[in-house]
């Protein structure tokens, strides 16, 4: 990677090296129904993965696809709208199937033993 293109991703992410919130490559982002972030305030990446994810949840790795990022530099972006509160975790397909098995197994744990 060119020394310019180094420097051009540390200045997309304002500096931060490591992305605040933990996620995947399935996870899922959405925006927010109150998503109103200063324009001036967000670098034209953010502003396009917070444009994408208005449209409808995506995941982290269809964003960084889309904007033609690392997924490490994408999670920072996201994780930078997450905390201005335009974007939030969505469970990820695989998550959302654990939490639904998880959900049958209790009730019919609690079926059985009558709880």
């Amino acid at each position: 990677m060119e020394p310019t293109a180094r420097l051009r991703l540390y200045a997309v992410t304002g500096g931060r090296t490591e992305p605040s919130h933990r996620m995947r490559l399935a996870t899922l982002v959405k925006a927010t129904p109150s998503a109103v972030v200063v324009a001036e305030v967000l670098s034209q990446e953010a502003e396009q993965a917070l444009a994408l994810c208005r449209r409808r949840p995506c995941s982290v790795a269809e964003v960084a696809g889309m904007l033609g990022l690392s997924a490490h530099v994408t999670k920072i972006i996201l994780s930078e709208l997450i905390e201005s509160g335009a974007l939030t975790l969505a469970l990820s397909p695989t998550e959302a199937s654990h939490i639904e098995m998880t959900e049958v197994l209790l009730a019919r744990l609690k079926k059985k033993f009558a709880m």
